[in-house]
């Protein structure tokens, strides 16, 4: 399974995680691990929410859960926004 490096913004907490997701994988599964991790490594600081949504800061728009990376063209260093 390939996977790629990004850049997680976290609006909520005002940090940035590198995080290694896979290509094949669905945007609403990669969420929820996302978030889970985040929740984790913050102390729970971070509240996972169910309307959470992952974006691209880099080409301005709200990712739908139901396709891949792969689907979606996320890149390796992309910059994605968790709001």
């Amino acid at each position: 399974m390939e996977k790629i490096l990004v850049d997680v913004r976290v609006a909520a907490l005002e940090q940035n995680y590198d995080v290694w997701i896979p290509t094949e994988s669905k945007l609403g599964e990669i969420r929820l691990l996302v978030s889970a991790a985040i929740a984790e490594l913050s102390g729970d600081s971070y509240q996972i929410e169910d309307e959470a949504a992952l974006c691209s800061m880099d080409k301005n728009k709200v990712y739908p859960t139901n396709i891949t990376v792969l689907q979606a063209g996320i890149e390796q260093g992309e910059c994605l926004l968790l709001i």
